[in-house]
């Protein structure tokens, strides 16, 4: 049995399961309009923002991020892998399929990420990347060490 519960006064929701929480949902800034032609006419569209939610899947954990990341909302995802670094267990899956910018603040995070898990025996890898999350990789010649495809 799951269900939504506020976890604190930030705006995080946290799905519980019976044994114990399994993810968090933080919207970094308000998500509002439709958005283009992306599985239905009714889709929010993500304004300057960022959805995180993570996951727990086996021994192996998957956060999921949604919208913009630059300097202004690089800091939730660093705070959300740093989480599953410091408390998670076993690998590190991030879903990128729905980021439409991605910045080198949040490169750089992916980075810090990646290193910090790689010193624990764990891997952090990027899967689905959007389109400009797979032209990011490639400029920066980081499509092999950090993405699953």
């Amino acid at each position: 049995m799951s269900h939504l519960r506020n976890i604190d006064d930030r705006g995080r929701c946290g799905k519980v399961l019976d044994d114990g929480v399994l993810g968090y949902v933080h919207v970094v800034r308000e998500m509002t309009g439709p958005m283009p032609n992306r599985d239905g006419p009714d889709r929010p569209e993500r304004r300057g923002g960022l959805s995180v939610f993570v996951t727990n899947q086996g021994s192996s954990s998957i956060l999921t991020v949604g919208g913009e990341i630059d300097m202004d909302t690089a800091p939730s995802l660093r705070d959300r892998l740093d989480m599953l670094t410091e408390w998670g267990r076993g690998d590190v899956f991030v879903d990128m399929s729905e980021v439409t910018f991605c910045g080198s603040t949040g490169l750089a995070v992916l980075v810090a990420a990646f290193e910090a898990l790689r010193t624990q025996a764990r891997v952090l890898r990027v899967v689905n990347p959007s389109i400009p999350v797979e032209r990011l990789l490639r400029l920066v010649r980081l499509e092999h060490l950090l993405s699953a495809t």
